[in-house]
């Protein structure tokens, strides 16, 4: 069945979700759970403006959500 995940954009709200969580950069594309929800990390808008290079990991991110949004089982 599809869920609905949740999207973090940067490091506070990771670290809202995930307080042990090692930081953005470790933890991006890498999911976990929060309460019922799965949650996939990645990088603030903000930082893909300064690190062009990043924006393709960005995408693979979104894509990976929208694979579990969509996912049917």
């Amino acid at each position: 069945a599809a869920c609905r995940p949740i999207v973090t954009l940067g490091n506070v709200p990771l670290k809202a979700l995930n307080p042990s969580a090692r930081g953005i950069t470790r933890e991006r594309g890498r999911l976990f759970q929060y309460r019922d929800w799965p949650v996939l990390p990645t990088f603030h808008p903000s930082f893909l403006l300064r690190n062009r290079a990043a924006l393709g990991d960005c995408w693979q991110d979104f894509r990976q959500a929208m694979v579990l949004a969509y996912a049917v089982a």
